[in-house]
Parts: structure tokens; sequence; C-alpha cells
């Protein structure tokens, strides 16, 4: 999926106090921090032709890691299509642009940098080399939410089914564990399944929503525990409101659980 407009507030430690409240994300495909009223870049920026994720920030906030699809650059040794960048958060400078071969569509970040790609592959990067550490086929549902993080482990719901989602984790030092979560799902047609993901770091855990029940599943051990919506109400977008519970919203509107 290619993103034309992304904006992604994400507060990263920057040398400024005025800066530090600036919108990190991408606008028009430039990848950079951005004046609030105008969105205009304040500061170095770097042109993403072709975003396929939000930007994510590595626990320092020294780095961040984007979803992309672009060719090498000219000269480079070619190992097939880039599908991630590895970006110095402060110069918005590519530090690694990692050869997977095709376009990320889910990226983390918890200590190593971790994708799931277009073609349901797995893989985890050594973010100081650059270099591809574990890669594996997962599968991938072009519905999936993109990825999470509880403390430092990276959460993907990797597939989504009628009757289930898969999800994967994976720690700092780049453990992978995955358990499919029973969970009924709706479907968007043309048998695009969707579930929303949100972390809920204070009790260690995830929600999944689905059409008639959220699974608050724990983090690591993917135990999975059920509870009811009521009325059908298809999970598409989920956020937790502090204060209120989980909101979520489908077609059929918006339900806020506690």
């Amino acid at each position: 999926m290619r993103l034309a407009l992304v904006v992604m507030l994400v507060l990263a430690a920057v040398p400024s106090a005025a800066r530090a409240q600036q919108p990190l994300g991408i606008v028009d495909q430039t990848l950079a921090r951005f004046d609030r009223d105008t969105l205009a870049p304040d500061g170095p920026s770097l042109e993403v032709p072709e975003p396929h994720t939000a930007p994510v920030l590595s626990p320092d906030r020294e780095r961040l890691v984007i979803g992309v699809s672009t060719n090498p650059e000219p000269g480079a040794p070619s190992v097939g299509r880039v599908g991630v960048f590895v970006v110095d958060a402060q110069r918005m400078a590519v530090v690694h642009a990692i050869q997977a071969g095709i376009a990320a569509e889910a990226v983390a970040y918890p200590g190593v940098v971790a994708a799931v790609l277009q073609d349901g592959r797995l893989i985890v990067v050594d973010p100081e080399s650059g270099a591809i550490t574990y890669d594996a086929p997962i599968g991938h549902s072009r519905c999936a939410p993109e990825a999470v993080q509880v403390g430092r482990t990276a959460v993907f719901v990797n597939e989504v089914f009628a009757r289930g989602v898969e999800v994967t984790t994976v720690g700092a030092r780049g453990r992978v564990r995955s358990a499919r979560i029973p969970l009924e799902v709706d479907s968007r047609g043309g048998g695009c399944y969707a579930a929303a993901l949100v972390a809920d770091p204070a009790r260690r855990r995830v929600l999944v929503a689905g059409a008639t029940r959220v699974a608050a599943v724990t983090i690591p051990s993917l135990r999975p525990r059920s509870h009811r919506i009521g009325d059908r109400s298809p999970g598409r977008t989920a956020e937790l409101v502090r204060g209120r519970g989980l909101a979520v919203a489908g077609r059929r509107g918006l339900r806020v659980l506690d």
C-alpha cells in the first residue's frame, strides 16, 4: 500500500525544547519534523519516494525505521529491492538501506529492527551493521494493522482470518514468538479481513478488536483473554482513551469499552 500522506505524532528527543513538541512523520513523501500549524518541514528532511509505513523510533530515539519500496542507490551492491530504511533521526539521513527484495508493510524497533514484508516474510535486522539476522515466512494479510510495541517487544498482527488472527512478537534481541488467537473478524470485502491492534503498555498486553469481541493478549507469553463487545461492532480502528477505556470505531459507529 502506497502512502501519499502520512502524519504520525511522535515526540522525539531533540536539542531544542520547542522542536521536541514537533510531530515527526511523512507529508507528501517527505520525512521530517513539521511545524504544527503549516506542516512545513522544520529542520533536516529526507525524501521517501514510496513510503509503506509510518516511521517508528528506536528506544533511544536516535534512529528510526520506515518501510519503503525503492531501488538501491547507484553503485551499491544489489541483491534486491530496498524494503526498509534505518534513518538517523537527527540528521534525517539513511544509515542502512535494507535490501529485503520487497516492501515492508509493518515495522518496529524494539532494539533490533523487525519488519513484516509484503510477501509474508518476517525479517530481523541488526541496526548497527544493517545485516539481516533472521528471515522466515510467517504470512501477511493485506488488511493487517501496523505493528505496535509493548516495552521492548514488537507486536505484529501479521495474518487476519474470518475466525482468528496470528500474533507475532519480536523481542529486543530478536527472539520471535507467535500464536494463533481465536477472534471473529468481519470482512471489508474482497477477502480482506480487518482487526484493530492497540498497545496497552501499562498492563503489558495488546488489545485486538474484532467484530464481536476484544482479545487481551499478554506480552510476551501471548496468553489471550476474550471480552465481549456487546452488539456486533466490526473492529477497524481502535485507541486507548485515558480515563475512558478502549474506543473501537467501525462502519457501524463508535463504541467505548471499559
